[in-house]
């Protein structure tokens, strides 16, 4: 009797064992169903219980880390692709996506090795060298951010982004020829990209083709009426082509936005 009150028992262990499992696995797919609806804060609850269950699976705090990243809860998404890491994870999306999130959270040199880590697992994976370029833009290391840019367009020559911020940094390198071409090349592929338009328009005042560089400025202004870099540029552009009503009306509403009173300015609007 005792033996058989034994066997009794160490059955219904393994069973509670498996439910517990499968429970966690169970809600685990739920919020994966949720995530693929982009319900992320439906899904994260479903993860959250699935860890509570059973916090085992990588793969589950991988997944809660990318739909707290959707939210743009980026400093909620870093502890759990850590711990995902940490228990094994090795994949470049892993890597990826880690690095993005140290990216949005401003942590471009602590982003790079990221990045490094999933080109290396993926080398055909265009997206990790764009952000491993944008990181790279923002420490102002032209050079090596104008390659990763390069090698993202070989992989994706759709990449309206890559031409974009490799026409930045050529303007940054003062390369303008180039720079426009990566301009041109970006809005062709999608001519509703606010910053290419910027910068095109930046280009173009460079090279003296101001009567281009309103066109592109007008436009950013049209879809961004507070964009203050454009309303200063074609303040400046206006100014060149001896519209001084039109620099002056730039100038007054730059100062709503931040700029700085500028005596010259002044005196010329008066």
């Amino acid at each position: 009797m005792k033996q058989l009150t034994l066997f009794t028992f160490c059955i219904l262990f393994v069973v509670f064992g498996y439910c517990q499992i499968r429970t966690a696995t169970f809600y685990a797919e739920k919020g994966k169903r949720q995530a693929q609806l982009e319900h992320y804060t439906e899904a994260i609850k479903y993860y959250d219980t699935a860890l509570n269950i059973d916090s085992n699976s990588s793969l589950v705090y991988f997944h809660r880390g990318i739909c707290k990243a959707r939210l743009n809860n980026y400093s909620g998404a870093l502890p759990d692709y850590n711990k995902a890491i940490a228990m094994g994870e090795n994949s470049y999306d892993i890597y990826y996506n880690r690095g993005v999130t140290k990216f949005y959270l401003k942590s471009y040199e602590d982003a790079i090795p990221d990045f490094d880590k999933s080109i290396s697992l993926n080398p055909k994976f265009p997206d990790a060298f764009l952000f491993r370029g944008y990181s790279k833009e923002f420490l102002k290391n032209w050079t090596e951010a104008i390659s990763d840019f390069t090698a993202a367009i070989d992989l994706n020559p759709q990449t309206a982004d890559g031409y974009g911020n490799r026409g930045f940094c050529y303007l940054r390198s003062q390369n303008y020829q180039e720079a426009l071409k990566d301009l041109d090349k970006s809005l062709a592929l999608d001519s509703t990209l606010i910053q290419s338009h910027n910068i095109r328009g930046q280009v173009k005042a460079i090279l003296e083709d101001y009567n281009g560089a309103l066109e592109d400025l007008n436009y950013v202004i049209s879809k961004d009426p507070d964009h203050k870099e454009a309303v200063y540029n074609r303040m400046v552009v206006r100014l060149r082509l001896n519209d001084r009503a039109g620099a002056c009306k730039d100038y007054r509403k730059g100062l709503t936005l931040g700029e700085k009173v500028n005596d010259e300015m002044e005196a010329y609007c008066k």
